[in-house]
């Protein structure tokens, strides 16, 4: 344990905590969220973050805007390796999922009859059709998305598989953070926004189109990997190491002892 505290504290010098007066820390080895205000947690909940073959990384970024029943466009890489065996498999898949395919990636891309395509023939590496969800309660972003700024294209969102929350580790997503309790985390990220008190926001979630909000003042977030913590009651904490970042810092570091 004491060379887990060591190679956490190495890694607390790369990226200490933010500075601002209103931030959030998403603890992947935790599977949870912190909100911080003036230096205090005032909002904790758990999160689902990426399984260990699509790990979440490590960054610190702000949080810009949030969109109200968004839309989803799967990324390529989750075109090719998610959907497109599912609509192999299954040819009402991307109906009763309310996805449509469009021709290919370009801003004036039209949209397709996906029966038109004879989907048993497509390749994953051919792959071409753009895939993209309307918004809805099943849609995979749930009813809200937080948008970030980062260049690995990683943001917050609500989801409607709110059952994974009840697993102790919770590393199912493609490196995306799912959190447990989008609208009270929408309503401290706009609580200086006088517009949007907590029954707008559960109104917004509830409504019938899209709907972008921009933060006048962005939200820092820092996406962390701490395996050990102090909890605020001085509690020394211990977690999994998730995607084996531990073991191989250690070693960089010459301990054999991390577990």
């Amino acid at each position: 344990r004491v060379d887990q505290i060591f190679v956490n504290m190495e890694r607390l010098r790369w990226m200490p905590p933010p500075r601002e007066r209103r931030y959030l820390v998403v603890n992947v080895p935790a599977f949870d969220l912190t909100a911080f205000e003036d230096g205090k947690p005032v909002l904790r909940m758990p999160v689902i973050v990426g399984r260990p073959s699509r790990p979440t990384p490590m960054f610190y970024d702000r949080m810009t805007e949030v969109t109200f029943l968004p839309s989803w466009t799967a990324p390529v890489k989750i075109a090719r390796r998610d959907i497109l065996p599912k609509v192999k498999e299954d040819p009402e898949y991307l109906e009763r999922n309310r996805i449509k395919v469009f021709s290919d990636w370009s801003a004036n891309a039209c949209e397709v009859d996906p029966r038109s395509i004879d989907w048993a023939s497509v390749r994953p590496e051919n792959l071409v059709q753009k895939f993209k969800q309307e918004p809805g309660p099943q849609n995979a972003l749930g009813t809200i998305r937080f948008t970030l700024e980062n260049d690995f294209d990683i943001f917050l969102h609500d989801t409607p598989h709110k059952e994974l929350f009840a697993k102790p580790v919770r590393g199912f997503s493609s490196g995306c953070i799912r959190v447990a309790d989008a609208a009270a985390l929408a309503e401290f990220v706009l609580k200086e926004n006088v517009n949007w008190p907590r029954d707008k926001i559960e109104e917004a979630m509830a409504g019938d189109h899209t709907f972008v909000v921009n933060l006048t003042r962005p939200v820092a977030v820092q996406v962390a990997y701490r395996t050990a913590f102090v909890e605020d009651d001085g509690t020394m904490e211990f977690r999994g190491d998730t995607y084996g970042r531990d073991r191989h810092l250690g070693r960089v570091l010459g301990l054999a002892s991390v577990p």
